[in-house]
């Protein structure tokens, strides 16, 4: 596959502009499988209240995928979750239980069950109270966390030793993956899933009562049908790019827009309004990054070289930042020692002014890493940042740049 890159220009033009010509394109396609997703998207909004239909399409495409799992790379987690119980998390996993191919469901599970029976297997995990799963310190919440990262990928494995002889065995961990619970799983689980927020169902909005022994017969028949259609010789057709999507995001989309796109019909463009709506990019930023950018935010304009001693004033004077003094770097606060420490690892050095009297840092010293760690200064816009508003210099906010859906809604009607 030739390797995605970003594109300039406005990310909405980019993305109007690609479903158009997916919409143009799209209208032919797998009859067949048009017609499963049009039925699997009726039968599971039929019985679960969704904020909008975009859920119920990306579960609609991620449960077929996982009968076709072995044609992909990559699986998406599909994270259910909700703000307080009572909110039809579990019942969304009754229902993917009838349609899925081959469903564990478990409310409880440790680590080595985990990848023993992903290795035998490769089922379907239907995890429930994940809230509860990723606090337990009895079995390892974070092995279960990290065997559900890695698996998100084909060939992520975990080793151990087994037998009397303890030889080392390495286990798959690659299988489809659906969690569900209260609040935010982990941000790393959050980075890799279509992530859809149920609310508590208000009296006016009506749907179907599940029964099991009554509603589980059609699930069945649908799953029966997306088997059918399984067995066929089918290899997707990956899109080269998507505009504004991310490497990380589209590892995490493709096997849905694969299936999407073969589909055709509206599913092409249903599946790449979705990505927008059911994405939460979790930012993560760490102490170091913080400094990168916190520096540069206070760097004066067309100064190439700046000593030690300015740029801690700068950061010694953002209120809540941890560099001040009497701050968790000491009553000094961050100090020079410490400060060429945090940026060792980005290889910039601090280096004596022209004349051999002061030591401070060159401006080409982090340009480097700023490119390669921070957002680019073209994509700031709007409100000013607390450290430039305390060293006097124009603010920058991180603006993130989402897709208007109203611009989209005609043509992902019909």
């Amino acid at each position: 596959m030739k390797k995605r890159h970003e594109r300039s220009g406005n990310p909405k033009d980019r993305t109007l502009r690609t479903v158009r010509t997916v919409q143009g394109q799209g209208r032919r396609g797998d009859q067949t499988l048009r017609d499963i997703l049009d039925d699997l998207e009726e039968f599971i909004s039929a019985y679960a209240v969704f904020p909008d239909p975009h859920c119920s399409r990306a579960i609609a495409l991620w449960v077929v995928h996982t009968h076709k799992i072995d044609s992909f790379d990559s699986t998406p987690r599909l994270t259910i979750c909700s703000a307080v119980m009572g909110s039809g998390k579990t019942r969304v996993l009754e229902i993917l239980e009838t349609l899925v191919e081959d469903p564990i469901r478990a409310a409880d599970v440790s680590a080595a069950t985990l990848f023993r029976v992903i290795e035998k297997r490769t089922p379907t995990i239907l995890l429930d109270e994940y809230d509860i799963q990723f606090r337990s310190t009895a079995d390892s919440g974070d092995s279960i966390r990290g065997i559900i990262n890695a698996g998100y990928r084909r060939g992520s494995s975990v080793l151990r030793c087994v037998g009397q002889s303890f030889e080392p065995q390495e286990f798959e961990t690659f299988a489809p993956v659906c969690l569900a619970g209260n609040g935010d799983p982990p941000a790393t689980i959050l980075d890799r899933s279509v992530v859809v927020r149920l609310r508590r169902r208000k009296p006016s909005e009506d749907v179907k009562r599940w029964r099991v022994n009554d509603c589980a017969p059609e699930g069945h028949a649908l799953r029966d049908r997306i088997a059918e259609w399984a067995q066929r010789d089918w290899q997707p057709t990956y899109p080269e790019d998507e505009p504004g999507v991310a490497d990380r995001l589209l590892d995490v989309w493709e096997p849905l827009l694969a299936i999407a796109d073969s589909a055709g019909g509206e599913w092409p463009v249903y599946s790449r309004l979705a990505i927008p709506a059911l994405t939460e990019t979790v930012e993560t930023e760490s102490t170091s990054v913080r400094l990168l950018r916190e520096i540069r935010d206070i760097w004066p304009t067309g100064k190439d070289w700046i000593s030690t001693r300015e740029i801690l004033q700068g950061l010694h004077q953002i209120e809540e930042g941890p560099w001040r003094e009497g701050g968790p770097y000491g009553p000094r606060g961050l100090t020079p020692h410490t400060l060429a420490a945090l940026l060792h690892g980005y290889r910039i050095k601090p280096v004596h002014n022209l004349k051999k009297t002061l030591r401070g840092y060159r401006h080409g010293g982090f340009a480097d890493a700023w490119d390669r760690y921070l957002t680019p200064l073209d994509a700031l816009a709007g409100e000013p940042s607390e450290a430039s508003e305390a060293s006097g210099t124009p603010k920058r906010r991180i603006r993130t740049r989402l897709v208007n859906l109203e611009d989209f809604r005609d043509l992902g009607s019909g």
